[in-house]
């Protein structure tokens, strides 16, 4: 045993302690400081999803106040029951929390105090004990609101374009080009299983006078519809599009059922 210590050994002693937790605060401190100054979400939440800590920017962005967070869920305070989309975020947060491991980085939907959406990157750390237990996860984010919606706007936009290359402006129906593919494609099919197919062209007269008369507006995809219902046998049905210089055409083929 160590010899007990005199008045002076112990006072030397007490001031040591001090400095130490002196210096502990003041690191505490500091971490604290540029914890609330970065602009990103700061969260530390514990294994049954309640919310420990969140910095001043999270809680700015979320429109709370840390006495209405801490303690609570992330379930319905910031992040909602479902995406927009329809994933089921209660779910994934349940599975989170039961392996962490496999969410370091992961991105989904959250909401806002004021129930705006906002979509969230997170990096997500585990914080476990010394016998692996789980005892937090710390987790920093990022607002992808902006790029999330313009990789959308985008998916609309090429998604159009590929419209737009296989059907008719005017009317909404399969273009030429389509026509030509498509029966390209169904002619290889017919050869290669020895069956037949057939092919129909509809002429309607004065199709353009009709529609310059309506101000620009198709008055046929009704009756296209009404034909290619008349038409189509299974999935092997054909219906296609194309509108010449003054009359519109409407050219349909089908397989043949009986194969004649």
């Amino acid at each position: 045993m160590p010899p007990p210590l005199d008045a002076d050994g112990l006072r030397l002693e007490v001031r040591q302690l001090r400095d130490q937790i002196a210096r502990l605060r003041a690191d505490e401190a500091t971490y604290r400081d540029i914890v609330n100054r970065t602009n990103s979400i700061v969260l530390r939440w514990d294994p049954e999803g309640r919310v420990i800590f969140l910095n001043d920017y999270g809680q700015s962005f979320f429109g709370y106040t840390s006495d209405e967070l801490v303690g609570h869920s992330v379930l319905g305070l910031i992040v909602p029951d479902a995406e927009s989309s329809g994933r089921d975020l209660n779910a994934m947060i349940h599975d989170l929390l039961r392996h962490p491991e496999r969410y370091l980085s992961n991105e989904n939907e959250n909401v806002r105090r004021d129930g705006d959406r906002v979509w969230i990157t997170w990096r997500n750390t585990p914080i476990v004990d010394a016998e692996g237990r789980l005892v937090e996860i710390l987790s920093t984010g990022i607002d992808t609101t902006e790029r999330k919606r313009a990789e959308d706007a985008l998916r609309l936009s090429e998604k159009r374009f590929r419209e737009l290359a296989l059907l008719d402006n005017l009317t909404g129906l399969y273009n030429t080009r389509y026509l030509y593919q498509a029966l390209d494609a169904l002619i290889a099919a017919s050869a290669a299983e020895g069956t037949a197919f057939s092919v129909l062209f509809v002429d309607l007269d004065h199709f353009k006078r009709v529609v310059d008369s309506r101000g620009g507006v198709a008055t046929y995809p009704d009756d296209a519809r009404d034909l290619e219902s008349l038409l189509a046998m299974g999935d092997q049905a054909l219906f296609a599009v194309k509108r010449s210089g003054r009359d519109g055409i409407i050219a349909a083929g089908a397989r043949d059922p009986a194969g004649t």
